[in-house]
């Protein structure tokens, strides 16, 4: 995996804001696992549609079996649950969190969240069909996962692995066998080895500096989110 420390970004930035810029990325699109890369990706390219990870919690075990499995009977009912005394809804078939998904009241899950269950549902076989369609897209795609494996209770347990990351190309691949894609991996660490088609790049965790309130700093560090895909040219 290709990894980009600072001297190597420094490098594909003067590559790329010279006089002849060839944009290198038309699409860019979160694969979580958490909604961060979501944000950050529509903060820089200000009009980035969604698709179905963006707003999910999502395990990498749980990104892979939504990919192969397209999607089937991503949202029924019977798979939800309301955990954490009211603070988000578990989808138990594919082990992930609809933590934006459902309304709130003072904080907590509204109690009457199944009503909401059927266009909650729609509103993903919307973004799945959006997803799907990336099979007939012509130009390159970069596709953002952040952070490494969670644990049971979706925290960040450990980093990926240069096996966890050739998994997630090759289901990406069998998905999608004529697109065009890179996938960067984004972690606060350091990088296993490099190969094609697969990057690292580090950033930190956000501070104070990025956000006063608390309460934003899930968005992540911004200024070297901004940096980072500047760096990858992607389209704005």
């Amino acid at each position: 995996m290709r990894s980009l420390n600072a001297e190597a970004l420094s490098s594909v930035t003067s590559c790329c804001t010279g006089r002849t810029i060839i944009l290198m990325y038309e699409k860019c699109i979160s694969l979580g696992a958490t909604c961060t890369p979501a944000w950050q990706i529509r903060n820089y390219c200000h009009l980035a549609k969604a698709y179905p990870f963006d707003w999910l919690v999502t395990s990498f075990g749980s990104l892979i079996e939504v990919i192969e499995s397209d999607f089937e009977k991503f949202v029924d009912c019977d798979d939800l649950q309301v955990i954490r005394d009211g603070g988000t809804v578990l989808n138990t078939r594919y082990n992930l969190l609809h933590h934006h998904d459902f309304q709130r009241i003072s904080g907590k899950i509204d109690p009457g969240w199944k009503s909401s269950a059927v266009e909650v549902a729609s509103k993903y076989e919307y973004l799945a069909n959006r997803w799907r369609s990336l099979s007939e897209y012509e130009d390159k795609v970069l596709f953002v996962r952040h952070q490494g494996h969670l644990d049971a209770d979706f925290k960040y347990l450990s980093p990926l692995v240069e096996d966890d990351m050739h998994i997630l190309q090759a289901t990406l691949s069998r998905r999608f066998p004529r697109l065009d894609f890179d996938i960067l991996f984004v972690t606060a660490g350091s990088s296993p080895t490099e190969s094609a088609r697969l990057y690292h790049a580090t950033v930190p965790y956000a501070n104070e500096a990025d956000w006063p309130n608390p309460d934003d700093r899930w968005k992540g560090a911004t200024a070297d989110w901004d940096r980072l895909l500047t760096d990858f040219a992607v389209k704005r």
